[in-house]
């Protein structure tokens, strides 16, 4: 009698049990830091479960999906990847981490109460997250004695991929500075921009400053008074590193003497050249690392991947699953600038400035890394926009 006793008062406690979904989402910001890809796909996995178990309760009928068929689609697509891919086991890893997660994350955005305010203070808490990074290359670099020849990864593994979590930062933070009032949140953005940007500049990622140039030249079109804090901040790099943005700029102007940038051809070559041998269905996740050799028997580089986030989601996962896959990042591109005009969306404006740029930079950003990865979790942060930019065009924040 007292273990059925028990058994109750356990059950009776559970049922009361809130979990505070948003709380923990804005906990989870700070995986960031660790740019863990494992943990925050058993997080992400972990909560989208449970927010899926206790709709069940309704039926599913508070749950919202949106293209769920083409979801449906990717997941069995991507299914169909894992058994045309070398390693099961590392076929099935590169599906959790690239497809399976971005659903669970895409679903927890567009399924919770999420408010204005609360969308602020996550991509403040990101912020924070990046300006800790550039704060820890800022050490490195002085510890070293200025060596400005490093590039940097703070305590990431890839520069390449922490330049593009910080320019995500860095355009977001452009965003907030303009369309805040607040003087202490204005001085805030104004550190944090700065101290990002150096942490960019650290990474020594010429595809990702690429990226923010041309990002920001386009939108001076549609905010003028976006000119005056960019050009401020470029000047003042260009002044104390010009040697160091001198000898990388000389790099792409020198293209074919580079080694590094005909490593990156060629690997884009012989991506092109892969895929053309089964362009529906792909060769299955890290394909490139198993069928590199048969395109070139040597490389100018090591090379593990396309360098190139079309190049490698149509090698891995063919035609079809390139479509169903960057269909959502279209749409979210489209979103973004697709809103209605009135008193509601300029509270937002912000979000979608920092949408608009974020997405600009990366459509550029892509021809140069792959950035849908299994090697990073920037790939969530690019979800995260995403589902984010689904959210504001579906739901009233």
């Amino acid at each position: 009698m007292e273990g059925i006793a028990v058994s109750n008062i356990i059950k009776s406690f559970l049922k009361e049990i809130k979990i505070n979904y948003k709380v923990i989402l804005l906990f989870s910001s700070f995986f960031f830091l660790f740019d863990s890809i494992i943990l925050q796909s058993v997080f992400y996995i972990l909560i989208g479960s449970a927010i899926l178990l206790e709709s069940t309760k309704l039926e599913f009928r508070n749950i919202v999906i949106h293209d769920f068929i083409i979801w449906f689609l990717l997941l069995i697509w991507g299914g169909i990847a894992i058994g045309n891919s070398f390693s099961t086991y590392i076929g099935f890893m590169h599906y959790v981490c690239i497809i399976l997660s971005p659903f669970f994350i895409f679903l927890i955005f567009n399924n919770l109460n999420i408010k204005k305010e609360y969308l602020n203070l996550f991509f403040d808490i990101l912020i924070i997250s990046g300006v800790i990074l550039s704060i820890i290359s800022i050490y490195v670099i002085i510890v070293s004695g200025f060596n400005l020849k490093l590039r940097l990864t703070s305590i990431w593994s890839h520069y390449n991929l922490l330049a593009a979590y910080l320019m995500i930062l860095f355009m977001f933070c452009v965003s907030f500075l303009i369309h805040e009032n607040k003087r202490s949140k204005k001085f805030f953005y104004s550190v944090s921009l700065f101290l990002i940007i150096l942490g960019l500049f650290l990474t020594q990622t010429r595809g990702v400053w690429l990226s923010t140039i041309v990002s920001f030249g386009i939108f001076f079109i549609k905010r003028p008074k976006v000119i005056v804090p960019f050009i401020s901040v470029l000047l003042i790099i260009l002044v104390l590193f010009f040697d160091v943005i001198n000898e990388r700029v000389l790099t792409v102007v020198n293209f074919g003497k580079d080694v590094s940038s005909l490593g990156r051809l060629q690997a884009w070559m012989a991506s092109w050249i892969l895929f053309m041998e089964n362009p529906i269905f792909g060769h299955g996740f890290d394909a490139f690392r198993n069928m590199m050799e048969n395109v070139f028997p040597v490389y100018f580089v090591v090379v593990t991947h396309a360098h190139n986030t079309y190049l490698q989601i149509l090698l891995e996962l063919g035609l079809v699953g390139f479509l169903l896959y960057f269909s959502f990042f279209i749409k979210a591109f489209i979103y973004s600038f697709k809103y209605e005009k009135n008193e509601k969306s300029k509270d937002l404006q912000k979000f979608y400035d920092g949408l608009q740029l974020s997405f600009i930079g990366l459509i550029i950003a892509f021809i140069f890394e792959p950035y849908f990865t299994f090697l990073s979790a920037v790939t969530y942060l690019i979800w995260i926009l995403i589902s984010v930019s689904y959210l504001l065009r579906f739901r009233t924040l």
